[in-house]
């Protein structure tokens, strides 16, 4: 499949389309491309999602037909036919010495997106950058292998229904102005409901007002106990 996507990329390039490579475990929020369109961008072979400190990624890129790109395209693919068995095998690695050893005769134009309109996994889930919903036009779930349907769900990021079989359709990924931990779910199984946290679960700080109202539950939260003092006051 890794071998496979930078193939695709380039037989399209080849054809003159321009392409948005997407993995799947990509939630939309906002349509991208008349911000690609945009003077901004516009002139940009190649915009990637950016991995933070580990480079570009490639599951979330714009590649525009151009000499430039399709020779990057064309020298990623060798270097993954190359790297194919080893234990070093990263696609992500792949990308990154295709264009630090590109031609630099052959003009190139390419950059990474904004990490607040286009966060990574890393940097929505464990970095919590300061990055909400209505900055971002997709969050993507990598970084991740066993729960994506979790995270996704626990922030109201998932548009289809609890047997993920036809999306919903009074999806609104930013009701109540909830941003993250608006579902009270951890872990949850493909295909399947979730299951949810009890009421007293969702007490914790954590989760957000929407998390204890999906749940049923008082949405305000009990006030915290007053704490002993170490000793008793002495009256005057």
């Amino acid at each position: 499949m890794v071998m496979q996507r930078p193939l695709w990329v380039l037989h399209l390039l080849q054809r003159n389309y321009e392409t948005l490579q997407v993995d799947l475990d990509i939630s939309w929020l906002i349509d991208p491309q008349p911000m690609f369109r945009s003077q901004a961008y516009a002139s940009f072979d190649l915009l990637f999602q950016s991995e933070g400190g580990h480079g570009y990624n490639a599951g979330f890129y714009l590649a525009r037909p151009s000499a430039g790109s399709l020779g990057i395209l064309k020298k990623w693919t060798v270097d993954l036919t190359k790297q194919a068995g080893s234990k070093s095998f990263e696609e992500q690695h792949s990308l990154g010495r295709s264009l630090g050893h590109r031609n630099k005769s052959t003009p190139l134009l390419f950059a990474k997106l904004n990490i607040s309109q286009f966060p990574n996994g890393k940097i929505w889930w464990q970095y919590r950058q300061p990055v909400d919903k209505r900055d971002a036009y997709v969050v993507h779930c990598n970084w991740n292998k066993g729960n994506k349907k979790g995270r996704f769900m626990r922030d109201n990021l998932w548009s289809l229904d609890e047997e993920d079989s036809r999306c919903r359709p009074s999806w609104d990924p930013y009701m109540r102005d909830c941003h993250r931990n608006c579902v009270g779910v951890r872990y949850c199984t493909p295909g399947k409901p979730c299951p949810r946290e009890s009421c007293k679960a969702l007490a914790h700080s954590m989760w957000h007002p929407m998390a204890r109202i999906e749940a049923g539950c008082n949405a305000t939260l009990p006030p915290k106990p007053l704490k002993l003092l170490a000793k008793p006051l002495k009256l005057h």
